[in-house]
């Protein structure tokens, strides 16, 4: 419509696109169209004026079907009862009832005819208009002609329950009448008002206010105000007051029906303020009540059902509460003292409005009768507390050269001290430095983003890490030293010097510290110099340190992939040279000789000494000669591509790794691995040996203790002799790990499976579960890559008919070797082979004492995710899982189900699922798991094995009832029910059945409601305390609440005002603040609320797109609260969930997606 693009819909555009639809249309349809839309009356038409029409339409239009549809059933039963009655009195003649066929014959007609004018219905009834439709209440109230039923049909008149049936259904089609005139004039209404109540309570509201002037002449003084005396009427003025009222089909109201609502109306034994009352169930006395006066005030709510409550909207609204206002809150301003800032949102606290438009939500959010003035002055506040980055389960994934980790080399390692190793990786846009003594982790938090390469200095002191950025840079910092770093805070019109009272000190805190300038410290490995700001695109490639620390070496992202080397003192470019022109990133290692060495064989133009390095990549090998500077000759830098003339082997389509020999004549050989498993040794830029190591590709390459380690597909290591390439010895790591962590079961049993591709039901067999075998926590194991997913015998049972792959290729991401001081004579390696592996598992094993016909000396260090992370759950308090730690589950692209310990930040069990995780959740027994995934919903048992402590996981059941993903899942507080959110917009309600065999963890999932009112795709469900209600959020920005014991929408009860048991729903009144600026409804993606009065604690805390954790005051009502955000994350944060190890502390974990990692705060 908005055809010049200026934001508004004038009259010319208006006429000329609605004659592209409708053909012959006049000027004066397009003037009333116009002034339909045009609310403001400035003559042109805004985005909200035209929305507002179109949902208001839509509104009125759907109650209006449903009035009618109620009708023509009213119609129906009417005339199904009237032939009853006919039966009963021997009503044969037809004239009797000839006006009933008419009304037969039109039942499935539209009974509602809209009147011309509806008018303010006065006493006169001439002003009143008229419904022509004819309806069954006249057929109750018109006398049949004959004189042969005259004396039958008087009696049945003036029968008590007659007239008390005659009565009620009078009231409803009164009512429905009264229903029609307000949807009239809420139509000419403006937007505040439709919003402002629920359409049940504004048509109460307005019928009322239709009735009161109705009778206001009658009982008002001369002036026409109603007077302050109860309002009583006689009983000639009320039977006029009431005739006016046209009924559709009744020609006029009985006498004998007037009196007896008169008499109804009496204020004597009568009491409308008890909702108990009922009059209709009396059987008034008409004798000597028509000379009294009637109060209108019961008349109305007789009407209406007696809906006279104390906390009603209506009685709000007479008390001068806002009808709708805009929120969140403005924040408090910090300039106004103390005293006067409480006075003057106090004095606002009594008027608050009754609901709230939120531009981040469709719904209208309502505040909580416990709404406090103090609320407003909270949420403008930065929280007192910190949170504190403890521990990460996760290795970068998104590395583009060198290895997965590095080891940090220390003066004395030998066998006594052998645990105390540190390791350096990559997680997120975190630098990890993990002591796997002590388990405990420090981070580089410097970085926003992915880190794509990370190297460490030759003495282990430096670190320098590089990351993908629209700027990218190479960050040096220290590995030893540790520094306080001031976190990112978006605080926004909060005072710089907030102190926080004593008593909010002496409460526990997360870390017992009170920022006074309102910015979050953490800890964090201290930053030496950034360098290459300007001269990396993209990302960071590669990085190398030069072997006497002076020079870093990095290379860019760009199309010509630029390697520049810079003075670490200074941070000055030395100099820079393209390496490869292709689409980036290409090179996959980049690689610096441990001395100096003369390279005539590189370059003729580099005499004397030179540094050497090497790059490898994509059809890409090369030799580089850097000449530095301060030398004979000037600074320059050349290279030279090896060859393979001398051997018979081809060259790979891609060079993986690289590393330098050490030769006896102070000079160092080249040899470097590629993509088709074959291992290249070159002497002075030329190949003089080549072997077929590793099938499926060589991935990485380390030199220890003269010998060459190599590391590729299928979890295999290999040494070779590095002069020769003659192979020394193999190892198989995946054969190992399934061999120690692995205790197979099988417990074949017949079932019936409904296919996921054909759903045809079959019968078959399975072999079943892996339970991980682990000596204490400190030592767990894996779960096998190559188990199978539980396989339980039961009835009815819809497991999937394919077995489930669970077996993945297995490949060394990362190799090292830590040497002992060993005298052995025999032919077996000092040392210990550390190697990680793209199952998500990391290494050690003694080589000293390797023997693969025997159990060797294997440890598993630890576990991680190598696929984005979905889903996280925190098992419930105190129940025999959780005793000593506290239990954590999560699941996502990897298919991996892990089971994690907090306190101790180990791997608890792991198990290989089929499908990709998008949900989970514990039951509150903790005893079942909860998964939706991208093909179904399973619940899976935990049991614990006291021999060797690891909990079992097995599947327990599965359905698929959406063809779409599962994106939320929570159990009922009572442990009966399991409400499941997917993404094809509808929300599945199961019967969670157990087994009544304690030791039989067979369930079944029973479905119950298919909840349909959304549109669309479900983000986050909450049940309420009781289990009766559950509320929902998607990704429409809708906010609905839902009575579980039908099946249908709620819209009575207040959102604000129910206890949850878990609050993960984004849209709700006191959430209204956490929105950042210039966010929209899908960047906060969750969040969880920890409310303990005791402890003086009231929190919330978001994950947001943008990578962050925000911790934020609750409830948190005002705009752009002041929040602390954390880094850690380089991914969009998908889920953040609280929990309490103890009363005095409060920790959080949360899952970032892409990045692969879990991270302990």
């Amino acid at each position: 419509f908005d055809c010049d693009k200026n934001g508004l819909i004038d009259l010319n555009e208006l006429s000329s696109m609605i004659s592209l639809f409708v053909s012959g249309v006049s000027e004066s349809q397009i003037n009333e169209l116009m002034a339909l839309y045009d609310k403001n009356g400035d003559g042109s038409i805004s985005y909200d004026e035209f929305l507002d029409y179109i949902t208001t339409r839509s509104a009125t239009k759907s109650f209006k079907q449903k009035v009618i549809s109620e009708k023509v059933q009213k119609n129906r039963d009417a005339v199904a009862l009237r032939k009853i009655a006919e039966r009963k009195q021997n009503i044969s003649s037809k004239s009797d009832t000839s006006h009933y066929n008419d009304i037969e014959d039109d039942e499935s007609e539209d009974i509602i005819t809209e009147p011309d004018n509806y008018s303010i219905i006065s006493g006169d009834s001439t002003n009143v208009s008229t419904i022509s439709t004819r309806s069954h209440i006249a057929d109750i109230y018109r006398r049949p002609s004959t004189s042969s039923t005259t004396t039958s049909m008087l009696s049945e008149l003036l029968d008590s329950n007659s007239l008390e049936a005659r009565t009620k259904i009078l009231f409803e089609c009164l009512r429905n009448l009264l229903n029609e005139k307000a949807l009239m004039i809420r139509k000419s209404n403006p937007l505040k008002d439709k919003l402002a109540l629920p359409l049940n309570e504004y048509l109460q509201k307005e019928g009322r206010n239709i009735l009161s002037k109705a009778f206001q002449q009658y009982t008002g003084d001369h002036d026409g105000r109603v007077s302050d005396r109860t309002a009583g009427i006689e009983f000639n003025d009320f039977a006029r007051v009431l005739r006016s009222f046209k009924i559709p089909g009744i020609p006029s109201i009985r006498q004998e029906v007037v009196e007896y609502i008169f008499t109804l109306c009496q204020p004597i034994n009568n009491n409308p303020s008890n909702n108990s009352f009922n009059p209709l169930t009396n059987r008034p006395n008409v004798v000597n009540t028509l000379d009294q006066s009637a109060d209108t005030s019961i008349f109305i709510d007789l009407v209406f059902g007696l809906t006279n409550k104390s906390n009603s909207y209506i009685n709000q609204l007479n008390k001068g509460r806002e009808l709708v206002s805009t929120g969140p809150f403005p924040q408090s301003n910090p300039k106004i003292s103390q005293v006067d800032q409480s006075n003057v949102i106090e004095s606002t606290n009594t008027s608050v409005a009754l609901r709230f438009v939120n531009h981040k939500t469709r719904a209208a959010l309502r505040p909580p009768a416990s709404y406090n003035s103090e609320w407003v002055s909270k949420s403008s506040k930065l929280p007192d507390y910190e949170l504190k980055r403890e521990h990460v389960f996760g290795m970068s994934s998104s590395l583009q050269s060198g290895q997965s980790f590095q080891i940090i080399p220390t003066k004395s390692n030998n066998k006594s001290n052998i645990n105390d190793v540190s390791i350096v990786y990559a997680s997120a846009s975190l630098g990890v430095i993990h002591n796997l003594q002590s388990n405990q982790q420090t981070f580089f938090d410097k970085h926003s983003n992915d880190i794509t390469a990370f190297a460490i200095s030759t003495d282990g002191q430096l670190a320098a890490t590089g990351c993908t950025d629209k700027f990218p840079s190479i960050y040096i910092w220290s590995t030893s030293e540790l520094t306080t770093l001031p976190n990112k805070v978006l605080s926004t019109k909060v005072p710089p010097n907030s102190q926080s009272s004593a008593a909010e000190k002496s409460a526990g805190r997360l870390t017992n510290s009170v920022i006074d300038q309102g910015v979050s410290q953490s800890s964090s490995h201290r930053l030496i110099r950034e360098i290459g700001k300007g001269f990396f695109e993209r990302a960071v490639n590669a990085i190398t340190f030069s072997y006497d620390n002076k020079y870093i070496s990095g290379i860019s992202s760009d199309d010509y992939h630029m390697m520049g080397i810079f003075d670490i003192s200074s941070g000055e470019l030395v100099v820079k040279v393209g390496t490869q022109h292709g689409i980036p990133p290409q090179l996959k290692s980049l690689i610096w000789c441990p001395i100096q060495q003369y390279t005539e064989y590189i370059t003729r133009n580099h005499k004397g000494l030179s540094d050497v390095l090497c790059t490898v990549g994509e059809r890409h090998i090369r030799l580089w000669s850097f000449m530095r500077p301060g030398s004979n000759e000037s600074v320059s830098i050349d290279y030279k591509a090896p060859v393979t003339t001398k051997i018979k082997a081809s060259a790979p389509k891609i060079y993986t790794c690289a590393v330098f020999i050490p030769c006896d004549d102070n000079t160092f050989d080249l040899a470097s691995g590629g993509s088709n498993g074959l291992v290249y040794l070159y002497r002075k830029g030329e190949a003089v040996a080549s072997c077929k190591t590793i099938s499926g590709g060589v991935t990485c390459v380390s030199y220890q203790l003269d010998k060459l380690f190599c590391g590729g597909n299928g979890g295999i290591v290999k040494v070779l002799d590095p002069r020769t390439l003659t192979i020394f010895q193999s190892i198989n790591l995946s054969t190992l790990l399934d061999g120690q962590s692995i205790r197979p079961a099988s417990r074949p049993g017949n079932r019936q499976i409904i296919d996921r591709d054909d759903r045809s039901v079959s019968s078959r067999r399975s072999s079943l579960t892996s339970t991980a075998s682990v000596k204490s926590l400190a030592s767990s194991r894996p779960l096998s890559r190559s188990s199978s997913v539980r396989s339980v015998s039961r009835p009815n049972s819809k497991i999937p008919t394919k077995t489930p792959v669970v077996s993945q290729s297995v490949s060394v991401t990362g190799l090292s070797i830590v040497s002992l001081p060993s005298n052995r004579s025999n032919s077996q390696i000092p040392g210990y082979l550390y190697a990680t592996l793209t199952s998500g598992t990391a290494v050690r094993i003694n080589l000293s004492t390797y023997d693969p016909d025997t159990s060797p000396d294997t440890s598993i260090l630890f576990h991680y995710h190598t696929g984005p992370v979905y889903a996280i759950a925190i098992a419930n308090e105190l129940d025999k899982i959780n005793k000593k730690q506290r239990v954590i589950a999560t699941t996502g692209d990897d298919k991996w189900l892990c089971i994690w310990d907090a306190k101790h930040r180990l791997l608890l069990s792991k198990l290989l699922i089929e499908a990709y995780g998008r949900c989970i959740c514990f039951d509150q027994s903790n005893t079942y798991l909860a998964i939706g995934t991208t093909n179904g919903l399973s619940i899976y048992s935990l049991t614990e094995n006291p021999t060797t402590y690891p909990l079992t996981l097995a599947l327990s059941t599965y359905r698929k009832d959406s063809n779409e993903e599962f994106s939320d899942v929570k159990f009922s507080p009572n442990n009966s029910f399991l409400a499941s959110g997917s993404r094809d917009n509808y929300i599945y309600i199961y019967q969670f059945i157990k087994s009544s065999d304690s030791s039989n963890y067979i369930t079944q999932l029973k479905l119950l409601y298919k909840l349909k009112g959304h549109s669309s795709y479900i983000t986050h469900i909450d049940w309420s305390v009781d289990s009766t209600l559950l509320r929902s959020t998607c990704g429409a920005y809708e906010l609905l609440l839902w009575d579980i014991t039908s099946g249908r929408l709620n819209g009575v009860s207040n959102i604000s005002d129910i206890k949850w048991k878990s609050n993960h729903c984004i849209f709700d009144f006191n959430l209204m603040g956490i929105w950042p600026p210039f966010a929209d409804g899908t960047d906060i993606n969750g969040l969880d609320v920890s409310v303990d009065k005791t402890m003086n604690r009231e929190l919330v805390v978001t994950a947001d797109d943008s990578g962050y954790i925000n911790l934020l005051n609750y409830p948190c009502i005002v705009q752009y609260a002041p929040r602390k955000m954390y880094s850690g994350h380089s991914s969009h944060v998908l889920s953040i969930r609280l929990y309490n190890p103890s009363r005095e502390t409060l920790n959080a974990v949360s899952v970032g997606g892409n990045d692969c990692a879990v991270m302990l705060w």
